[in-house]
């Protein structure tokens, strides 16, 4: 999902947490609780259309570049082994906070200016 702060428009593919197929109509809508999500937050949703991966790109290539510095970590830190999985979960979020989130964080912080609290409930996994 994209996010696009100038306009307050949620881009999303058509994943099926957030969009499902009433069987009268055929179409295509979103969800009661991703519906309410949107609403708590303000924001309208549009989707790439089934079939057409190529314009949710922006996910795409964030995802790519975060796995590509994590790989490059990796060879600089000469091997992948760690104590455990806690240990390996704050490697990635130290590297995420390094190379990632610093070159961005003028924007980072604004974006965290304009956040609402989460609504009340949780959302499920």
């Amino acid at each position: 999902m994209v996010r696009d702060a100038q306009v307050g428009v949620l881009r999303s593919d058509n994943l099926s947490a957030a969009i499902h197929e009433p069987p009268l109509s055929g179409g295509r809508a979103l969800t009661k609780r991703y519906r309410a999500l949107l609403e708590h937050y303000g924001m309208h949703s549009t989707r790439i259309f089934p079939g057409k991966a190529h314009e949710n790109g922006v996910v795409e290539q964030a995802h790519r570049r975060t796995m590509s510095i994590l790989a490059q970590m990796l060879v600089l830190r000469g091997h992948r082994d760690f104590p455990s999985v806690e240990d390996y979960q704050r490697w990635v979020r130290e590297v995420i906070e390094r190379e990632h989130n610093a070159v961005h964080g003028e924007k980072l912080a604004e974006e965290r200016r304009h956040l609402r609290p989460l609504p009340p409930m949780a959302l499920p996994a």
